[in-house]
């Protein structure tokens, strides 16, 4: 029946999630749904609405490619409980001010998982030119509960910075090239002879199959929705872009879980709810000043 929904170009996303409801299909079973950039009409949220599942019925891979969107709107993505790979692009320019998505809204998003139980089953984080994410962000990265991969690409996140987030328990993948283009010497071949194939996306997506079976999940034998919320621009890259890439991996060595526990402790927000400080002693007027200012209150 679906073959055919295909053949006649009815196969949209409404009808696939009724498939789904149905109890029809597994992780073979994808879609995947475009809505470029002018096509965006109503409030962001309500497309994170029509693509979550609060029973994750599915899994979502969002990509949002840049889409014109407030630091606010990207908040909402909590409501995206399926939420599994969520990659966010900006086009490369000079910028005087920082793009939406920056180190505040990614605090925002680690303290919503920590405190409102949101972002329980995301698992990668993509991002490309957004300038305003620096190695800050590591600090708060183990507050989502499955996070397992954080890839930039010509962010405020400097290649000197891999230290530090090691001391979060984060350490930069080295086999990124061989797990999304086969190796150095394969890269550079295919690099010579499809040089125009060799983008961002392209890697993420060949990132996120190959890691896919790996990952350690409980989310079962579930469809899967890809959905792409603007304008699906791909800049071909060189070899020193491609190499400029850093894939961060959670390191999950239970050896130094405690360590790493201690310090993400210590990031976490504090409560509110801490003891006063007690009131100074007041300082006493002398009889001439205590009339002026007595004065001064009534009016005289």
């Amino acid at each position: 029946m679906r073959m055919a929904i295909r053949r006649y170009g009815t196969d949209t996303l409404h009808i696939w999630k009724a498939f789904v409801k149905a109890g029809y299909g597994d992780r073979s079973f994808v879609h995947a749904a475009e809505l470029r950039k002018s096509k965006l009409t109503k409030p962001l949220v309500e497309y994170f609405l029509d693509i979550s599942s609060t029973n994750c019925l599915w899994m979502t891979d969002l990509t949002l490619s840049d889409v014109d969107c407030s630091a606010l709107e990207l908040r909402q993505l909590a409501v995206l409980s399926n939420l599994q790979n969520l990659t966010i692009r900006y086009r490369q320019g000079k910028r005087a001010v920082c793009e939406p998505f920056d180190d505040s809204v990614l605090e925002n998003m680690t303290y919503r998982a920590a405190h409102n139980g949101v972002f329980a089953r995301l698992k990668a984080i993509f991002v490309e030119n957004a300038t305003c994410i620096t190695a800050a962000s590591f600090k708060s990265l183990n507050l989502f509960p499955e996070l397992q991969t954080f890839c930039v690409h010509r962010t405020g996140v400097r290649s000197k910075k891999k230290r530090e987030a090691q001391q979060y328990g984060w350490k930069v993948n080295p086999d990124l090239y061989s797990s999304s283009c086969a190796g150095h010497d394969t890269l550079r071949l295919s690099y010579a002879n499809h040089w125009r194939n060799v983008n961002f996306p392209a890697l993420v997506d060949n990132y996120i199959q190959k890691r896919r079976s790996e990952m350690l999940t409980n989310d079962g034998n579930v469809p899967m929705l890809n959905v792409l919320l603007g304008d699906s621009h791909a800049v071909p890259m060189t070899l020193e872009d491609i190499h400029q890439v850093m894939c961060f991996e959670r390191d999950l060595d239970p050896r130094k879980s405690t360590e790493v526990d201690a310090v993400v402790s210590a990031a976490k927000p504090r409560d509110q709810n801490i003891e006063a400080a007690p009131p100074r002693k007041k300082r006493k007027l002398k009889d001439g000043k205590r009339v002026q200012f007595d004065s001064m209150l009534v009016g005289q």
